[in-house]
């Protein structure tokens, strides 16, 4: 995976976030996501991608994120591959954040 994305057209690079900035967070979040740290509309913006193709429900993201949202003290965006477009609305109307990878 390349280090620089596009969100909304805005190229940002990400930068992994090392262990030592996670304390607090279980074992399993620490073994089921990378995590990255980027800087989008002058904020700094938390990203997690799954380190396997395990698509979790918007309702566990949603929980997952203001686990990980609590503990990094930024908001936090979830990367995939894919996402089709009625799991877009459920994401949506979970208030969680995506980005697409395509």
């Amino acid at each position: 995976m390349s280090n620089i994305i596009s969100i909304l057209g805005i190229q940002t690079e990400l930068i992994p976030i090392q262990r030592d900035k996670l304390k607090g967070l279980n074992a399993d979040l620490l073994l089921r996501f990378a995590y990255y740290t980027t800087i989008f509309n002058h904020n700094k913006l938390c990203v997690i991608q799954a380190k396997n193709n395990n698509l979790l429900t918007p309702l566990k993201y949603r929980k997952i994120t203001e686990q990980i949202e609590k503990i990094t003290g930024m908001p936090v965006a979830i990367l995939m591959d894919t996402l089709a477009y009625y799991e877009r609305e459920r994401f949506i109307s979970q208030g969680v954040y995506f980005i697409v990878i395509d």
